[in-house]
């Protein structure tokens, strides 16, 4: 376990060791777009065969029974709305301002303790569109993402609040 209080470097660190198996190589398109390889290096890369497109975009075999997966994503779900629900106490506050040992809610929009805000509502969306079609489909979250812009769909208010600009923007068209 480390502390996340650690600099950023000693986090990288800790991730590069313990989950880099789960991490995919990157592609030499990728490299050369992010200023690590040069063209002609990209272009070599490219001709000994090696995909444009990510390896982790491929589909991966399912390893696990539907139960368990299911199982999984509910517990996925449960933990990012209690993260959501402390994290709100210091929302926009910078690294290290305050520290929260509790859930005691507060924060910028005056919540109370195990509530949540529009990460874990829109979360939430997605989850409902994923569950309604069994598959992901644009159409079925834009309309939940209406619903909870237009109708407070899945916010612990009953109406929306603290939507980014980006957000709005692309709801709003």
């Amino acid at each position: 376990m480390i502390d996340l209080h650690a600099s950023e470097a000693e986090l990288m660190d800790y991730v590069r060791v313990r989950y880099k198996h789960l991490s995919p190589p990157w592609s030499a398109g990728l490299r050369m777009r992010m200023g690590m390889i040069d063209a002609a290096e990209a272009a070599r890369h490219q001709a000994r065969g090696e995909p444009e497109v990510e390896s982790w975009l491929d589909t991966l075999p399912d390893h696990v029974s539907p139960d368990e997966a299911r199982n999984r994503a509910r517990g996925a779900m449960l933990g990012m709305a209690v993260g959501d629900a402390i994290g709100t106490t210091l929302e926009f506050r910078v690294r290290d301002a305050g520290h929260v040992a509790d859930m005691i809610g507060g924060g910028p929009f005056g919540l109370a303790p195990g509530q949540w805000t529009d990460d874990t509502s829109m979360a939430l969306c997605l989850a409902d569109a994923l569950i309604a079609d069994n598959d992901f489909t644009p159409r079925s979250f834009a309309r939940l993402l209406v619903r909870w812009y237009r109708d407070g769909y899945n916010s612990v208010l009953g109406h929306c609040f603290d939507i980014g600009n980006a957000t709005r923007t692309a709801i709003e068209g």
